[in-house]
């Protein structure tokens, strides 16, 4: 899964890509304002989707993992990567600089 993160460019549909690593029912929470995703169908519409289409010049993504003693989790990752916002994303608008992106997978 962590190979096929960020590189958008497998040549596969996006709900194809999702589908080599994830399971069919998945359920997806996301961060406040976007909410919770049920089925990699509704991800793709809903998230993913909108989301690569509002962005462009994805950096090379980077993985850092770390093994928590306060979180009862076997351990979490996040991964950094910068992109130029260029189109409308949850209502902020494209601005053409880059920023970075420090997403946390739990």
């Amino acid at each position: 899964m962590n190979s096929d993160l960020g590189q958008w460019d497998s040549g596969l549909s996006l709900t194809e890509e999702l589908a080599r690593t994830w399971n069919d029912d998945i359920i997806w929470w996301g961060p406040e304002s976007i909410g919770a995703t049920y089925t990699i169908e509704r991800y793709a519409q809903q998230h993913s989707g909108p989301f690569r289409a509002a962005f462009s010049e994805r950096s090379k993504q980077t993985i850092s993992v770390a093994w928590p003693k306060a979180i009862s989790a076997d351990f979490f990752e996040w991964l950094n990567f910068s992109t130029v916002p260029a189109g409308v994303f949850m209502g902020m608008p494209a601005t053409g600089s880059a920023g970075e992106f420090r997403v946390i997978d739990i």
